[in-house]
């Protein structure tokens, strides 16, 4: 086999159903460049870890697979453990639920980054659908092939880019900062990754994030607001982390993202303490009049304003919560 050029990180867990579609996605990828594709079952309990068997046993020099004997969802990080396996000069992410739907992905994003070695993070737009694979609405990160920024991946919040369209270097990836390894979220990589270098998106759609699987990180975070504020809470110390190692090249953005983050929490937490203060009501007045309508119908009539949320979350994730 061929030097390495790209691990694929692939995390599974429960994913029966779908880890088929994500394997069938990186074999099925025409390129020019060597790669391998990584996959941790998280002790699954369905017939996740059998169907990966198959697949590893059908493509041994391409197909590494690890088989956790108790889950490690809370204990450890798995992903910066595959990391520090991956022999690829750069690395991808594609958990088990999701997959890649275009054959050329690695090959028009590897291109890109060979011929841009500034270039340490490169996504492209994607396609949000239900677990039975019905379109919700498209993640757009760009309308045109384009460098994109730091600041942009902070305002997104997450919800930037679809976490299977990025591809970045290994070799910043086996020796993260401190608040990288204590937030391991898609989040962070984005804004650690785009801030390490420069960043590239790719109009074209090249994947499936599906959302409203059961067990899932988004459907666990709705279903519980305590844990969701936890969550929150985490990453605005990952921002404040992540100000101090870029030398604060980002306050505004960071401070802003911050705001938004504690606001977010008051809103599903029904913490209206939480907006009282100057800066919080400044930071509300700032925004755009669709936002602050929204807001007055959370401070006057907070049921109606859940219920028009639920639908919402209904149609993006396609699941509906109990509020």
């Amino acid at each position: 086999m061929d030097e390495v050029v790209l691990s694929i990180i692939c995390l599974a867990y429960n994913h029966e159903r779908f880890v088929s579609d994500a394997i069938e996605g990186f074999i099925n990828q025409k390129t020019n460049y060597p790669f391998e594709v990584l996959i941790n079952d998280d002790a699954s309990t369905d017939g996740t870890a059998k169907i990966i068997r198959e697949y590893e046993k059908k493509y041994p020099n391409i197909i590494k697979a690890t088989y956790q004997t108790e889950n490690q969802y809370k204990k450890r990080s798995l992903i910066l453990d595959m990391l520090g396996q991956a022999k690829g000069k750069y690395f991808a992410f594609c958990e088990g639920d999701d997959c890649w739907t275009d054959c050329t992905k690695v090959q028009v994003q590897l291109d890109y980054l060979e011929q841009h070695p500034d270039c340490s993070l490169c996504v492209h737009n994607s396609t949000r659908v239900t677990a039975d694979g019905k379109p919700l609405s498209d993640i757009i990160v760009t309308e045109r092939d384009r460098v994109i920024t730091t600041e942009e991946c902070i305002r997104g919040r997450g919800d930037f880019c679809a976490t299977n369209s990025i591809v970045g270097k290994t070799s910043l990836a086996q020796n993260v900062p401190s608040f990288l390894r204590n937030c391991g979220l898609d989040y962070t990589w984005q804004i650690f990754l785009s801030a390490s270098g420069s960043a590239y998106c790719f109009s074209k759609k090249m994947s499936l994030y599906r959302v409203g699987v059961s067990g899932s990180w988004s459907e666990r975070m709705e279903r519980n607001p305590e844990e969701y504020a936890k969550v929150f809470f985490r990453i605005n110390n990952m921002l404040t982390e992540f100000n101090e190692w870029s030398n604060q090249k980002y306050n505004a953005t960071i401070s802003d993202c911050i705001l938004g983050n504690n606001y977010t929490i008051a809103v599903k937490t029904n913490n209206t303490s939480m907006i009282k203060s100057p800066e919080m009501k400044r930071w509300i007045k700032n925004q755009g009049v669709s936002f602050r309508l929204k807001h007055i119908m959370w401070s006057m009539f907070p049921r109606l304003y859940h219920k028009i949320r639920t639908i919402r979350l209904k149609r993006k994730y396609g699941f509906t919560i109990s509020k």
